[in-house]
């Protein structure tokens, strides 16, 4: 395969799946400048419960699927900063899910009504966890998607869609696998 017969839709798909991370911390940060936060309402606490297994699945497939699909490439390049900047992002998507074990909690707690949480420390680890996306989404989208693009001269896009799709089934079959 040459460059271009690329799976631009791999990175559509990815593009796509940052739109999505962008809203939902958007929804997020709309909860707790809620006057009556964190008393919601039977239908904010169902979204909220969707905005959480959303971060606890699907960001982290999309997390495994740029680890599988993306970095790889990225760690053969000549270029000692690209294949530094695919060792960042790994980094980044390991503080990024370090710091959605200390949010999740929390915000599971406002979805079942419990209140041990507080209120300044959640404020704090969100603004944390929307600069950890902000910054890793920026340099994914602006760096590593162009290298990639550029890098790739033989890519199965079957083989890959195949294996994100057999991946997203047997988490779906086994949710507590996530």
């Amino acid at each position: 395969m040459n460059r271009s017969q690329t799976p631009f839709a791999l990175f559509e798909f990815l593009d796509d799946t940052h739109r999505l991370i962008h809203l939902k911390l958007i929804k997020l940060r709309e909860f707790l400048e809620l006057p009556q936060f964190p008393v919601l309402n039977h239908d904010e606490r169902l979204t909220l419960e969707k905005i959480c297994r959303f971060f606890d699945t699907e960001a982290k497939e999309h997390h495994l699927d740029e680890e599988l699909h993306i970095f790889p490439i990225l760690q053969q390049n000549n270029d000692v900063n690209v294949r530094n900047l695919a060792n960042q992002l790994q980094v980044d998507h390991g503080w990024i899910e370090e710091n959605w074990m200390e949010l999740s909690p929390q915000f599971k707690a406002v979805i079942n009504r419990n209140t041990w949480f507080e209120e300044k420390e959640l404020q704090r680890c969100l603004e944390v966890f929307e600069l950890l996306y902000a910054q890793h989404m920026h340099l994914e989208e602006s760096l590593a998607y162009p290298q990639v693009k550029l890098a790739v001269t033989s890519w199965n896009p079957d083989s890959i869609g195949i294996e994100m799709t057999r991946r997203r089934k047997h988490i779906r079959q086994h949710p507590g696998l996530s």
